[in-house]
Parts: structure tokens; C-alpha cells; sequence
């Protein structure tokens, strides 16, 4: 049986730029642009590996591997 995956698991690397975009904005108003950028990017990250912890968690448990 083919496993069918979303299409919107493939959208999980978006959350690292995502994060980078908003951090930037926030770094922006706070003069501190690049700063924004390394924790949104770090924080994007963060909840990516979190995000695709429980996708596989999910796929696993639906055609348990």
C-alpha cells in the first residue's frame, strides 16, 4: 500500500523562513535587525524539529511502522 502524504507536510521547512521573517520585523522596530533574524531563525527551527517530530509520530502511528 503507497503512503499518501499531505501536501502540507511538505510545507515544513517554511517554518524556519516563516520565523526568520517575523523575527526581522520585530528586530526592525527595535533597531536590532540582524538579532531578530538569528532567534526567529532559531525559534523557526526549534518548532520545525517539533512540527516534524509529530507528523512522523502521526504517520507512524497510521500505518504503524
Amino acid at each position: 500500500m503507497p503512503i499518501l502524504i499531505n501536501p502540507k507536510y511538505l510545507l515544513i521547512g517554511l517554518d524556519i523562513v516563516i520565523f526568520a521573517i517575523i523575527g526581522y520585523i520585530i528586530g526592525y522596530f527595535f533597531n536590532k535587525e540582524l538579532v531578530g533574524l538569528m532567534i526567529g531563525t532559531i525559534l523557526g527551527t526549534i518548532i520545525m524539529w517539533i512540527h516534524l517530530f509529530y507528523i512522523i509520530h502521526k504517520i507512524s502511528k497510521r500505518y504503524k511502522f
